[in-house]
């Protein structure tokens, strides 16, 4: 008698979720779109040495920009959606006040450690220096659009959450690209960073005013209440985690960058770049069920959590099959985009497209530990996988270079998987991979 209103219920929490999901992938692969074509003309104008000495900086600017910001992030999706849950809107005034300063603080003074080091420290060459020095002062405007829309996502805003960063900001980093290279006719990587600085500094100022602002009006005004000591420690023991889940991509190129000359780094780039359109995917169908997953773990809804669970990661693992299938049919023919030399990464697409299956198969692992506040978990997980790459990429990297660095790759978050998907059924008695099983 109720399987019939079973199934149309399922069916329309399907299509809600695919809906959502559906507009945060299109965001972020627009975005991608927009970083496909910037990554090929910076290519061709650069060639793929130039090419490896601006993906260097900008990983190291993506990672020092992360290093604040990543564990608030993991705590705001928990402790915004925690005040919203519970009624309480003086909570998560007080939570943004305290997000915000921490990042900002922290930021800087990571850009000021990062400045020193690769400019005092290191002695490198002038334009060395000048392209390092584009990157640090990119460091805090990074941090806070990334604050600032992770916040946003917490509020269910999904189009703030996903436009200044992943569509507005590649837009007007290739719009400057092509000013300056019809003005001058040519591009270096230095060059490439101060653009990118520049389209930073056009997108933080509004978005933060902009969040600020309406914000304030939809929690009453309500006076602040701070639990700055809770925040802070899951913060920081959330760091990591955010650091290895989503920039990985930026320490597999660091790392890779110690061992490999600049034109194969540029090479490994590309693959990778391509590879990480898999991941959009799994990214939008875990940003759009993450305020519900909240809700459904504070309320004890456990049936519904479980339902929810399910359902995104069966939309997961078509979201990670899709892409894989392109790369080994026509990904030599995408990486010729760049140049006749970027071919020889399509043995390295493959491999790294073939390492975000096993993230897929898991469902939204991560997601799950963070908000029921088994986040200690994730992060003996992201721990595992970490050391676990930095035993194994060096010699595979050096012995077999950029294939090396993509199986190593593999193995990693194969690994990085299977002890989620652990940790998720042992503590929140979910089976991520029983996505098919009703029980």
């Amino acid at each position: 008698m109720e399987t019939a209103p079973l199934k149309k219920r399922l069916s329309g929490e399907l299509l809600h979720v695919i809906s959502g999901s559906g507009y945060i992938f299109a965001c972020r692969i627009f975005g991608a779109g927009v970083a496909f074509l910037t990554q090929v003309l910076l290519a061709r104008w650069m060639g793929a040495e130039e090419l490896g000495r601006y993906v260097l900086a900008y990983s190291w600017l993506m990672m020092l920009a992360v290093i604040p910001v990543s564990g608030q992030i993991g705590a705001a999706m928990r402790f915004i959606g925690q005040g919203i849950s519970d009624d309480n809107p003086g909570y998560v005034r007080g939570f943004i006040r305290y997000a915000t300063v921490f990042v900002l603080i922290g930021s800087v003074a990571t850009a000021l450690m990062g400045g020193a080091f690769f400019i005092g420290f290191q002695g490198p060459s002038g334009s060395t220096q000048m392209l390092y020095l584009a990157a640090m002062i990119g460091v805090p405007a990074m941090a806070l659009i990334k604050l600032n829309c992770g916040m946003a996502n917490a509020f269910s805003r999904f189009s703030l959450s996903f436009l200044p960063n992943n569509v507005f900001r590649p837009l007007l980093y290739l719009a400057g690209l092509l000013a300056v290279w019809l003005w001058l006719g040519e591009l270096n990587a230095e060059s490439a960073m101060w653009i990118h600085l520049a389209a930073l500094v056009l997108i933080v100022t509004p978005l933060i005013i902009y969040f600020h602002r309406s914000t304030r009006k939809e929690l009453n005004q309500k006076q602040p209440v701070y639990e700055v000591s809770l925040w802070t420690n899951t913060a920081m023991s959330m760091l990591f985690l955010g650091i290895f889940t989503n920039y990985f991509a930026e320490i597999m190129v660091i790392t890779t960058g110690f061992f490999v000359p600049d034109a194969e780094l540029g090479i490994y780039n590309a693959a990778l770049r391509l590879a990480l359109l898999t991941k959009f995917g799994l990214f939008a169908i875990d940003a759009f069920n993450a305020p519900s997953l909240t809700r459904h773990y504070r309320r004890n809804e456990h049936e519904k959590l479980v339902r929810a669970v399910r359902l995104a990661t069966i939309l997961r693992i078509l979201s990670a099959l899709i892409p894989f299938i392109t790369f080994v049919l026509v990904g030599e023919f995408v990486l010729g985009l760049f140049g006749t030399e970027f071919k020889a990464g399509h043995t390295v697409l493959i491999i790294l497209g073939a390492a975000y299956l096993p993230v897929s198969a898991v469902g939204p692992a991560v997601l799950m530990l963070n908000v029921s506040g088994f986040h200690t978990q994730a992060l003996k997980s992201s721990l595992f996988a970490m050391v676990l790459w930095l035993v194994i990429a060096p010699p595979m990297v050096s012995t077999f270079g950029i294939v090396g660095a993509a199986t190593s790759g593999l193995i990693t978050l194969t690994a990085w998987s299977a002890a989620l998907w652990y940790s998720v059924r042992r503590y929140l008695s979910i089976n991520t991979l029983a996505f098919l099983s009703r029980n």
